[in-house]
């Protein structure tokens, strides 16, 4: 009985290793050292393109459909969940007095763009000037723009829509510098150094139908979710087209040069029947790996991690067919 076991056994492993090498079972065959010695035997090479496009489409997808559930647990909470973990002892008093907490802030807030183009402000402080200093990254309240010091501030917010204090030239001093005004937003930055001013009457001047005057307040966000979340959706799938075209594109021509590389390795070794296109076909599902793991070479902070993991991939592949010539 044990020998007919063993050699139930026998023909089974021999079996596999005749057994067509499926789609699949690539996914966990190409990680071995025998992957090259059995990808050679296949006849086609349709697969190993079905392969780099469905391995392609896994490895962002996955993260994808991951982003989507989170969006969906954030977007079903948002925003009074998120509001209601704010503690109404984070207050803070302005220059004149006046005390204020950013719960209360975030609760009652509203602002309304009428017909002319201008904001109106309701239960917000205004005009509120706050300097974040460089060092301790604290919010400064301050009664004036000159009161600033430019040299120690980092960012500079302002929100002046009633009578006028501020006018935009006052964010050319400063690195970074959020303006909230009477008809437009001013935004500055100071990784590309421009200064972006958007007015009122430009935004919705492209609009079909005019949806002035517009209130947003917090219950205004809160109906507007189902949009929020079309806007989310619609963008994530336009995101994720352009990735999987933009990395298959980019593996395909990585594929070229590497598999350039490795044949010429295979010949100086020789390997038997090795040519370009066995170690294109090769590149072809090794690209899988070097994708799958390449977050890991950041995180490391391993230089030339993808020729690394391809030599090993090669090595013991070529070590391998070696063995087995």
């Amino acid at each position: 009985m044990k020998k007919y076991s063993k050699l139930f056994l026998i023909y089974k492993i021999n079996n596999m290793k005749n057994k067509s090498l499926g789609l699949w079972r690539r996914f966990i065959i190409v990680f071995t050292p025998t992957f090259l010695s059995r990808l050679n035997k296949e006849k086609s090479s349709g697969k190993s393109w079905g392969f780099l496009f469905l391995s392609t489409f896994l490895l962002i997808i996955i993260p994808t459909i991951t982003l989507s559930i989170l969006a969906t647990i954030m977007l079903s909470s948002f925003p009074h969940s998120l509001i209601e973990k704010i503690s109404t002892e984070k207050s803070f008093e302005l220059p004149n007095g006046e005390q204020y907490d950013m719960k209360t802030i975030l609760q009652d807030f509203e602002f309304t763009i009428d017909k002319n183009f201008k904001i109106q402000t309701k239960n917000i402080p205004d005009p509120m000037i706050v300097a974040i200093d460089k060092e301790s990254e604290e919010p400064v309240f301050v009664n004036a723009i000159n009161e600033i010091d430019e040299a120690t501030t980092s960012t500079v917010i302002v929100i002046n829509t009633k009578e006028p204090m501020i006018s935009s030239q006052d964010a050319e001093i400063f690195e970074n510098a959020f303006f909230l005004l009477e008809d437009k937003v001013l935004i500055k930055d100071q990784n590309n150094r421009k200064t972006e001013i958007l007015t009122f009457e430009e935004i919705f001047a492209d609009a079909e139908e005019s949806p002035l005057p517009l209130t947003v307040n917090i219950e205004n966000i809160e109906n507007s979710k189902g949009i929020i979340a079309k806007i989310f959706f619609t963008t994530l799938a336009i995101v994720f087209c352009v990735t999987c075209a933009v990395i298959i594109a980019f593996n395909l021509i990585a594929a070229l040069v590497w598999a350039l590389l490795f044949w010429g390795i295979g010949a100086l070794v020789k390997i038997k029947d090795w040519d370009f296109e066995k170690s294109f076909m090769a590149m072809l599902h090794f690209s899988f790996i070097t994708l799958l793991l390449f977050p890991l070479g950041i995180i490391l902070n391993i230089p030339f991690f993808c020729l690394i993991i391809l030599t090993l991939l090669f090595g013991m592949n070529f070590y391998e067919m070696k063995r087995k010539a």
